[in-house]
């Protein structure tokens, strides 16, 4: 399955990269995250126009997170609520610093981006997202 989400981001890449595409068609949609940098996770990421929610189908974590748009194509998520299993393996003090997601790139159907915490420079992650629908 990570063979596939990684092809289609390469063709995707390949024939459907615009680096200039409007980032509106993120701003509402379901959302898998293609990500190998940390741990090989796989995120559904479920957005409408105020609410984020991710769910780790690994681990059956979900955390629900408002979204407010800053410019077209970066947004800041603040934390507002997560399930037990999260509460208790990995809740940390930093879950009340909003995130500034900054899309970098934006193609067809995938952008990729780099996420810090609010008043922070430092990147704390990059990654690739997909839309699903």
């Amino acid at each position: 399955m990570k063979k596939v989400l990684f092809l289609i981001f390469v063709l995707q890449s390949a024939y459907g990269f615009t680096q200039n595409s409007s980032c509106e068609n993120f701003k509402n949609g379901v959302f898998r995250a293609v990500d190998g940098e940390i741990d090989d996770e796989t995120y559904r990421i479920i957005r409408n126009d105020s609410v984020q929610i991710e769910r780790d189908e690994k681990y059956g974590i979900e955390i629900i997170q408002s979204i407010e748009w800053i410019t077209e194509c970066s947004f800041r998520l603040k934390f507002l609520s997560a399930n037990k299993v999260y509460q208790e393996k990995y809740s940390t003090p930093n879950d009340t610093i909003p995130l500034i997601i900054e899309i970098k790139i934006a193609g067809a159907n995938f952008y990729s981006y780099e996420a810090r915490y609010e008043g922070k420079s430092k990147v704390m992650h990059a990654g690739n997202i997909l839309k699903l629908e």
